[in-house]
């Protein structure tokens, strides 16, 4: 007897496919993160491995840290959901990427990253009102800080606001 509800049919290979895809991309991101050592100019050596230089570098690494932990979790469960559910929240999330992706050039990296991380966990089903602004704020002033101070990349800046 199967483990799977009546109405979801069993996807043989499912874990093994999710494996293989995780593992293929930390492949990549090795061979890519390997490639950033190659010929290296005067401006990244006189930044001391700070600076644009870097990002990809770390870029590489935060990628083959999530293609670990996509190839050691356990397998999903097989909990029913709506008809149309993942449709709904896939549209969803386009949507707010292109916005996202657009409120770029009109209210700069720091506002329109605010916006996206409190729009995003509504759309995957987080409903808890007092942690989204508190993630989004300290997810968005963050990586602003950390672009701006450590990888020496600058962000758009809002035409409103002179400091965003």
């Amino acid at each position: 007897m199967s483990d799977h509800p009546p109405d979801l049919p069993p996807q043989p290979g499912g874990r093994a496919l999710q494996i293989t895809v995780a593992l293929a991309i930390l492949a990549l991101a090795a061979l890519l993160f390997s490639q950033t050592f190659a010929e290296i100019s005067a401006f990244a050596q006189s930044s001391q491995g700070r600076g644009p230089f870097f990002y990809p570098r770390f870029l590489m690494a935060g990628i083959a840290v999530l293609a670990l932990t996509m190839a050691l979790r356990p397998a999903f469960s097989d909990e029913v959901r709506p008809k149309g559910a993942g449709r709904r929240r896939l549209i969803g999330l386009i949507t707010a990427l292109v916005a996202y992706a657009l409120g770029l050039a009109y209210l700069g990296f720091l506002i329109s990253s605010l916006l996206f991380a409190c729009l995003t966990p509504l759309f995957l089903g987080y409903r808890r009102p007092v942690v989204i602004p508190l993630v989004a704020v300290a997810f968005s002033v963050s990586v602003w800080w950390l672009f701006e101070s450590v990888f020496l990349i600058i962000l758009p800046r809002s035409a409103w606001f002179s400091g965003f």
